[in-house]
């Protein structure tokens, strides 16, 4: 079974599946135009607490959810359209063993100044605990 982590990062992805074309948490899958609007799923950072007694630890997971359009007019729009899709999709859901906060949001452009293909990266924060023995368990 994989880390707690990834199990909630696979989760995170799951609740973007209806948000666009291609949904991953391969960190080095290559899209293509024909799979935008995509997003890329993946653990950013991860700290975690030890409780008084050893047995549970508290963690702090960072996920940056990338999220890629292309759009000829109006790529800001459709990055604002992509990010509100995916904080709907990702914040509808908050039961469960783990919670997720949206940390900040960002939009990147081509460095080139070509408009047609753009990124916007929701960064979130999620709490879990796992027992210590068991870092595959979410508690």
């Amino acid at each position: 079974m994989a880390l707690a982590a990834a199990q909630v990062v696979d989760a995170i992805a799951a609740r973007l599946a209806g948000t666009a074309t291609t949904v991953t948490t391969k960190r080095f899958h290559p899209f293509t135009e024909a799979d935008l609007r995509a997003w890329r799923v993946v653990p950013a950072g991860e700290a975690m607490d030890t409780s008084i007694d050893g047995t549970i630890e508290q963690h702090e997971l960072g996920i940056e959810c990338h999220g890629y359009v292309r759009a000829l007019d109006d790529v800001d729009d459709a990055l604002s359209d992509m990010a509100a899709a995916g904080l709907t999709a990702i914040h509808a859901v908050q039961a469960g063993n783990f919670t997720v906060r949206t940390a900040s949001i960002e939009r990147r452009f081509t460095p080139d100044g070509e408009a047609a293909t753009a990124e916007v990266v929701l960064a979130l924060t999620s709490n879990f605990a796992t027992a210590t023995a068991a870092p595959e368990v979410l508690l």
